[in-house]
């Protein structure tokens, strides 16, 4: 909650600068960025709880390409990627002894985005964006119940492969060219942040 509030309040530290453009027409940027928080891992910790839960995650890892089409409108590419794991003991096997379950994801998507700058200041250039297109997603169940059907093994693809993305950030320049970026909403994280450069 306290790493969401100063976020935040960077974000709105945005309206008291002046004169700039930190988002210039025709201009390039790219964002590395990493993910801080899940809707999976919100859904794996209803089994925290449980004897041996273990979760791990790489990323979400997020690489975006915008070109400054307008001094208001930018349009780009944004790919992401994240793996996650989780692992926990359940009772009623055999003779009801314990067991143990394991889910494993993988998601990659590769969207077109445009984005609206409404403020461009001397730090801080404000936007929201909304981006489309494809992504993947598998889910890997695993479990050493020996009561397990044969289907509890197999990998489920997610089906429908069309996705999107829905985000308010704010882009802030240490130099002309070097700088940082923060993002709320909904995509492979519900925060992400990270390395912003000017080209």
């Amino acid at each position: 909650m306290k790493t969401i509030i100063t976020i935040l309040a960077l974000i709105t530290m945005c309206f008291t600068q002046t004169n700039a453009q930190t988002f210039e027409k025709h201009k390039s940027y790219v964002n590395i960025g990493y993910g801080i928080a899940t809707k999976r891992k919100a859904l794996f910790s209803l089994h925290k709880n449980n004897l041996g839960y273990k979760y791990s995650r790489t990323g979400p890892l997020f690489f975006k390409y915008e070109f400054a089409v307008t001094k208001n409108f930018g349009a780009g590419i944004n790919v992401a990627y994240v793996r996650e794991t989780a692992q926990w003991n359940e009772m009623g096997g055999l003779n009801n002894s314990p067991y143990t379950e394991s889910v494993l994801t993988n998601g990659v998507s590769i969207f077109g985005r445009i984005n609206w700058q409404f403020g461009n200041y001397k730090k801080f250039a404000p936007y929201f964006g909304y981006g489309i297109g494809i992504r993947y997603e598998t889910i890997i169940y695993s479990t050493t119940n020996p009561n397990a059907p044969p289907s509890a093994f197999e990998s489920i693809d997610l089906g429908f492969p069309m996705g999107g993305d829905i985000t308010f950030g704010t882009r802030y320049l240490f130099t002309n060219t070097i700088g940082a970026y923060i993002e709320l909403g909904f995509a492979k994280s519900f925060v992400q942040c990270g390395l912003s450069v000017k080209i």
